[in-house]
């Protein structure tokens, strides 16, 4: 009975709580000194293979030598024998120019700079393209642009421009923050700017980057959006207590371009940098939502040892429980866990989203499990491997 209990117990210890990843066997991909190399990534799948999509977004273009620094996405395909990557021809073609604009600038675009992938494309962004207005004097606009590249490479559509439609603000691109649409067929972006509140309002001063981290999923009631819900981090927002970082959950309004605030939540320690990172996921698999939060600079024991915080969904018109928990990687000094957050989905079959924490010096991965009691969670378990 003894033996069988000890065999009961390893059972439950030691494999429930794996993780389908292979540590030992790393697939390594380089690119060239200064580029910027894996900025941003995503992976695809495709007739041809298994690819690493990366962005490089201060590398330079063998096609175009005369541009500084333009930026680049790659392609790398997995499991092949050379480690090598190819870069996808990507250049601004505009045959008519907008009203008021006599050109275009794409040295130092930041193109890679984000990537993300759709059901029926990639899209690789340019954040710092810039629009050229006033030939006389020069006027830089740096609007930003976005490419589509189809999934088999086939085809790669250059007319996504991201700019407003107000000519006082074109040229302003922190002033509000873009999300794709995959059912949008003209060449504009939907551009958001959220209607805030005196509360938000009053915390965003300048450089309070609105937006800076974002995330976009279903919160709170089916009925309580038109569409897609927005997470939107603001690591610079500031009250009569400092600058403590906030974020934001924002929901279309009326059919338009408007966002409305449907709730939001401040930090709790001045220059932890609160909102530097947002992710959603359903770590407790009670079916709803929840959105994890990184303070990479929050301090902890010493310095910078950085957390992320779990609020849970409700599901109903709360959107998300104002109690909070905590998650701290080692406590290293300097460590800055919390920097990235990423929703891996059930990696493990064990019908709960893992995710994937990073800080400079380490990387783990966070999952959850939910302890039911008549109908609700008592508490959250949470496991944390490096």
């Amino acid at each position: 009975m003894e033996y069988m209990f000890m065999l009961v117990s390893l059972i439950l210890c030691n494999f429930c709580h794996g993780f389908n990843i292979d540590i030992e066997s790393v697939e390594q991909f380089t690119g060239t000194t200064g580029s910027q190399f894996g900025y941003s990534s995503t992976l695809l799948n495709n007739a041809a293979g298994s690819w690493v999509i990366v962005g490089a977004p201060r590398d330079n273009m063998t096609t175009a030598t005369f541009l500084r620094n333009p930026g680049n996405v790659y392609r790398c395909q997995l499991l092949q024998n050379t480690k090598s990557c190819q870069p996808f021809i990507i250049r601004t073609n505009e045959g008519t120019r907008p009203s008021g604009y006599y050109g275009y600038e794409e040295d130092n675009q930041f193109l890679g700079g984000s990537i993300v992938r759709t059901a029926t494309k990639i899209v690789a962004c340019a954040q710092l393209w810039k629009d050229l207005s006033d030939q006389s004097n020069r006027i830089e606009r740096p609007v930003g642009r976005c490419h589509d590249i189809s999934h088999n490479f086939n085809s790669i559509e250059t007319d996504k421009r991201i700019r407003y439609n107000s000519y006082y603000s074109n040229g302003y691109s922190y002033g509000g923050f873009i999300f794709y649409e995959a059912d949008k067929t003209n060449n504009f972006f939907t551009t958001y700017s959220a209607k805030t509140s005196n509360t938000l309002y009053n915390g965003l001063l300048d450089n309070a980057e609105m937006g800076l981290s974002i995330d976009v999923g279903r919160i709170g009631p089916q009925s309580g959006c038109s569409r897609t819900t927005v997470v939107a981090g603001i690591p610079h927002f500031a009250n009569n207590d400092g600058h403590l970082g906030s974020f934001v959950v924002l929901c279309p309004t009326g059919g338009g371009t408007n966002l409305g605030v449907r709730k939001q939540f401040i930090g709790n320690k001045i220059g932890s940098g609160y909102g530097l990172s947002i992710c959603i996921a359903d770590v407790n698999n009670d079916g709803n939502n929840d959105v994890l939060v990184g303070a990479p600079l929050q301090k902890v024991v010493s310095y910078d040892e950085g957390t992320v915080f779990v609020y849970y969904g409700t599901g109903d018109s709360q959107y998300l429980d104002s109690s909070v928990q905590n998650i701290y990687g080692n406590n290293q000094g300097g460590g800055r866990f919390g920097a990235t957050i990423v929703n891996l989905g059930d990696i493990n079959k064990d019908n709960i989203d893992g995710n994937y924490i990073n800080k400079p010096a380490y990387t783990y991965l966070f999952k959850c499990t939910m302890y039911a009691h008549n109908a609700s969670f008592s508490f959250i378990h949470c496991i944390i491997r490096m």
